[in-house]
Formats: structure tokens, C-alpha cells, sequence
């Protein structure tokens, strides 16, 4: 059986690849803490500043929501 070229699904690919890069994405961000681990340094807020500085230079990406779980039963 003779082998197919791959060059015809490579093109496809990196053609739908480079229409992604183009387009809007929508995320939702979750933000979890521990009820066991409660430090500064995992709160929510810390956690959300950092999301938020990640994702200042990924301009294609959109919050949809924060879920946030404080870990409280």
C-alpha cells in the first residue's frame, strides 16, 4: 500500500491555525483557595491579579466569568 502525503492536512492545519489567532476566545477563570492552606500569598485576589496580569498581553482572550471557591463546605 503506498503512503500518503501529509503535506494536504499539514496546509489545512496551519491554515485553521493562523483563522484561531485571528478570532476572539472567551474564558472562565477559576480561582480556588483552601480552606486548610488560607495564606496571603494563594488568596483570591492574588490569585485574580495574576490571571488578570497573564492575560493583559493575550488580547485575543476574553473573561467571560471569575468562578471563585473560597473552599468554605
Amino acid at each position: 500500500m503506498a503512503r500518503k502525503s501529509r503535506r494536504g492536512k499539514n496546509n489545512k492545519l496551519q491554515m485553521e491555525n493562523e483563522i484561531r489567532k485571528d478570532h476572539e476566545s472567551i474564558a472562565g477563570v477559576y480561582l480556588r483557595i483552601s480552606s486548610k492552606d488560607k495564606t496571603d500569598s494563594d488568596s483570591i485576589h492574588n490569585q485574580k491579579s495574576i490571571v488578570d496580569d497573564y492575560l493583559e498581553a493575550k488580547t485575543n482572550i476574553k473573561v467571560f466569568k471569575y468562578y471563585i471557591d473560597e473552599g468554605i463546605l
